[in-house]
């Protein structure tokens, strides 16, 4: 539909309808219904004071613009109301609900005259009763050439042997589709009427069948044709007409499709009726129409839908499956897959086919990338699928991807390890320090990985997640440790000293010192290096935090140093570790009388923390 307004007003007087079939008089949703009518008429109305609402046998029209016929909700909608007689309603502007709900549930339950108020009215379809206006007639008149014949005969084998020498050519096949299409309509209530036209289109020879739905042909008078038959003609009928339509058009139906179809139709399946009429809007598309054919709709979607709907697995089946993956359709293909149950066996072998490393292939080759997709796919899709990404994560120049790249690398456990080790070796930089990002994210590193050559890589930022994977491994800890005190590399210092505040090798005293001392340091990294100090057993590192705490050299009773972080930091150490000592003692008392809030707060940290002292030997 061309309007918002103008689709409102439909989808809601198809609720209407709806609700007035099934919920009982007086019920609360049909006042509701009503009103959403009646609101919606108002801006569609306007101010031409009337609309009318034309109703054919599978789609609704309004001012010439026709809802789809494969939109379930309008096209049952028009269904209905055709079964009620009605060929067209005319709205007039001051509908109200009540007035709505009584006109159309009279119209619903039946009666030989079609009800009406002094806003809403109906049209009746017309019956064809007289010769004059019988489109047999005016059928045989154009293929017998008899133009003053009276009265239609409806012999089936004459009128296909007529119809297969007719002359043949553009202008004559659309009146002789025309016709048709008049006899169709009509025979949507005569049931004679409807057999005798099956039976000519059944007598018709194939080939005759094919010229009349040529593509060459006109397209909007054999979808008509086609409509007007899709709901009333036998299944088999439909199929043959479907199969005269493609030659031409093979390429917007599959081959895998049109046998699905024929299998539909003859198990007479539920779903055959709905799935011949996707496939004949996907072979008759209206010139310039936007509207997906059947590769996109009809094809191999639509094969899937109907797999899905039958519980029929074909080759085809699987086929459709590969090609939406091939065509980068896997997220539609995944939404589909979810409206089916897990244990459907249809829907396992699609999965297979899905949850594959081809797919995520596919999928990698997209730009943009599809991250939610991939999110996905992994590690469903197995470890086979992650030289892919892999590959993607050397290549993609944005931060976001990367790192989300690594967090799904990783998810596949230990089991990548190998595979970004095998990588490392030659490649760029860039390519080395994710590899390394990435086996410091998985529980266990292959038995063969060692940080240790890449500590002294040319890089920092490569050095930077070596030091962190040898930090992580016992084995690997002080090697790793001392590259982080010796790296100028600030992220990578600031990662040791941090590692060294939960345990710092007394080995390593000398080095941490030396940090603690830098005046080239910020504060907060000398802090950090003050913290990992403290804990150790050692006359000199007791003096060398009581020195920061203590001003001037003053010792006992003395003031406290300026407040800063390295002070701050050896006061926690001091109250953590060395609160037995003698010396210390009247430390942290200046410190409990303290003006700061600050120096006030570090000590009632420790206090807070449980902090275990340890015993140490007075120096």
């Amino acid at each position: 539909m061309a309007t918002s307004p103008l689709a409102d007003l439909l989808l809601a007087l198809q609720g209407l309808v709806q609700r007035l079939r099934v919920l009982p008089a007086g019920h609360p949703d049909l006042h509701a219904a009503a009103q959403a009518v009646e609101r919606g008429l108002v801006p569609v109305i306007g101010a031409r004071d009337r609309m009318v609402v034309t109703v054919r046998s599978v789609q609704l029209v309004v001012d010439g613009m026709e809802t789809s016929p494969d939109y379930e909700p309008l096209r049952d909608l028009a269904g209905q109301l055709r079964d009620a007689g009605v060929a067209a309603i005319e709205f007039r502007f001051g509908a109200t609900g009540p007035e709505l709900i009584t006109v159309f549930a009279e119209l619903l339950a039946g009666g030989a005259m079609l009800p009406g108020s002094e806003h809403v009215s109906f049209r009746a379809v017309s019956h064809v009763d007289t010769p004059s206006h019988d489109p047999w007639l005016a059928l045989e008149r154009l293929i017998l050439d008899d133009p003053v014949r009276r009265h239609a005969t409806r012999d089936p084998v004459e009128l296909a042997i007529a119809l297969e020498l007719h002359p043949a050519g553009t202008r004559g096949n659309f009146s002789v589709l025309a016709a048709l299409t008049a006899i169709a309509q009509a025979s949507a209530e005569e049931a004679e009427s409807l057999g005798a036209l099956a039976a000519l289109l059944t007598a018709l020879p194939a080939a005759a069948l094919r010229r009349l739905l040529a593509p060459s042909g006109h397209v909007e008078a054999q979808r008509d044709f086609v409509l007007a038959l899709a709901h009333t003609a036998d299944l088999p009928l439909l199929l043959r007409l479907l199969q005269a339509a493609l030659p031409g058009r093979e390429a917007r139906l599959t081959a895998a499709s049109v046998r699905l179809l024929g299998r539909l139709v003859r198990d007479e399946h539920p779903t055959a009726r709905t799935a011949l009429l996707h496939a004949f809007t996907a072979l008759l598309a209206r010139p310039g129409s936007e509207e997906p054919v059947a590769e996109g709709g009809a094809g191999p979607e639509r094969v899937l839908s109907l797999a899905f709907e039958t519980g029929i697995l074909e080759a085809g089946t699987l086929a459709a499956a590969d090609r939406m993956i091939g065509r980068r359709q896997s997220g539609p293909l995944l939404a589909l897959l979810e409206t089916v149950p897990r244990e459907d066996s249809v829907a396992q072998a699609v999965r297979g086919r899905v949850y594959h490393p081809r797919t995520v292939r596919e999928v990698l080759a997209t730009d943009p990338l599809d991250l939610d997709l991939l999110d996905k796919l992994i590690p469903a899709a197995g470890i086979e699928a992650a030289p892919a990404l892999l590959d993607a994560l050397a290549t993609s120049r944005e931060r976001r991807v990367r790192l989300r790249l690594l967090e799904l690398l990783s998810r596949y456990g230990s089991a990548v390890g190998p595979l970004a080790q095998d990588r490392l070796e030659g490649m760029p930089w860039y390519v080395q320090r994710n590899l390394l990002a990435l086996l410091a994210r998985i529980p266990d590193r292959p038995a063969s990985f060692t940080a240790g050559p890449l500590l002294e890589h040319r890089d920092p930022r490569v050095r930077h997640e070596a030091v962190a994977l040898a930090i992580a491994d016992p084995s690997e800890r002080d090697h790793g440790l001392t590259a982080a005190l010796l790296s100028a590399h600030e992220p990578t210092l600031r990662l040791g000293l941090e590692a060294l505040s939960e345990y710092c090798p007394p080995v390593l005293l000398p080095q941490v010192l030396a940090r603690a001392t830098d005046p080239a340091l910020p504060a907060e990294m000398r802090a950090l290096a003050v913290s990992a100090l403290a804990p150790i057993d050692d006359p000199l590192v007791l003096r060398f935090l009581r020195r920061l705490v203590v001003a001037g050299g003053l010792t006992g009773f003395g003031r406290l140093a300026p407040k800063s972080p390295p002070m701050l930091a050896a006061l926690r150490g001091l109250a953590l570790h060395w609160a037995r000592h003698p010396k210390v003692g009247p430390v942290l008392e200046a410190a409990r009388q303290s003006k700061d809030p600050d120096v006030r707060a570090a000590i009632a940290a420790t206090r807070r923390s449980g902090a275990t002292n340890s015993p140490v030997t007075p120096p």
